[in-house]
């Protein structure tokens, strides 16, 4: 009989406050869409995004972070627990994003200039739905297919490379300058 042996999840954030710590996962791109769902809404709600965020990546640490939901202490330690989304790096020149991975290390992707009329269609009903929260990476995700020229395929495959690079691609429906005016 051979045992499984189970591994050591994976460390990628420690969060320390008042002497307490929690060490958290890395984030993954489901983790990331549920906590953005919650800040991209017409009245964001920070506080619930970073207890996603904490419930979800825990590893281990003070009890502190788990306990008594209505402290002043765990909604702090919320909002601190969002900057892990804030922490996320990525550049966009023209039509290549460029994320940052692990040490600093810069993987690029090419898209086309133009997102197909369907897919920015879809996109759009992702971002502004009639009910229930955004789902602003998964918009991004389905441009960043769409549009993929060319690229490193980490990308595609690392949740931690893909989350940014959602996040870029959702960004560039935003970013095309135009002008309406009413006369």
């Amino acid at each position: 009989m051979s045992k499984t042996i189970a591994k050591k999840p994976e460390i990628r954030y420690e969060l320390e406050m008042e002497g307490a710590k929690c060490n958290l996962a890395p984030l993954s791109f489901h983790v990331a869409e549920a906590a953005l769902g919650f800040t991209f809404r017409q009245f964001p709600k920070m506080l619930q995004a970073g207890e996603i965020l904490i419930n979800s990546l825990w590893v281990s640490g003070s009890p502190r972070f788990k306990n008594n939901k209505d402290s002043f202490f765990f909604s702090r330690a919320c909002l601190e627990a969002y900057k892990i989304i804030e922490m996320m790096e990525y550049r966009t020149t023209d039509e290549t994003i460029t994320v940052f991975g692990k040490h600093g290390k810069e993987f690029t992707c090419k898209l086309n200039k133009e997102i197909p009329r369907d897919v920015l269609e879809d996109a759009l009903g992702l971002i502004k739905p009639n009910a229930g929260n955004p789902y602003p990476l998964t918009a991004g995700k389905m441009i960043l297919e769409a549009c993929w020229i060319e690229g490193a395929e980490e990308i595609k495959t690392d949740d931690e490379l893909l989350v940014p690079a959602c996040l870029a691609a959702y960004y560039r429906i935003e970013r095309k300058e135009a002008s309406l005016k009413k006369l």
